[in-house]
């Protein structure tokens, strides 16, 4: 199995939050984890805005963020065109995806 991971799903295996165990169990069974290369960016950001709500702890986050970047090289990054980024969002319509 392949699995593409947005930041949204990604965060949920370096915090703990709801449907972290889903997340966790996906990993393992895959073969494969993807996502954009833009994840980077977000994931930092992601990390930063829960540890300045005081959703967890500043060094929880840091500790997350390491292990992030410690599994970053591991993750297959997808690079975004702009023809990838209308065919998802053609997809999101028809389909109703939410964010």
């Amino acid at each position: 199995m392949i699995i593409y991971l947005d930041t949204s799903a990604l965060v949920k295996q370096y915090i703990q939050e709801r449907a972290s165990d889903a997340v966790a169990e996906l990993i393992v069974a895959a073969e494969n984890s993807g996502t954009a290369i833009i994840t980077h960016v977000e994931m930092a950001s992601a990390l930063s805005r829960a540890a300045r709500s005081e959703l967890i702890q500043q060094n929880e986050a840091h500790a997350a963020w390491e292990d992030f970047i410690s599994d970053w090289p591991y993750l297959t990054r997808l690079k975004l065109s702009s023809q990838l980024i209308e065919r998802a969002a053609a997809l999101a319509w028809d389909y109703r995806l939410r964010d």
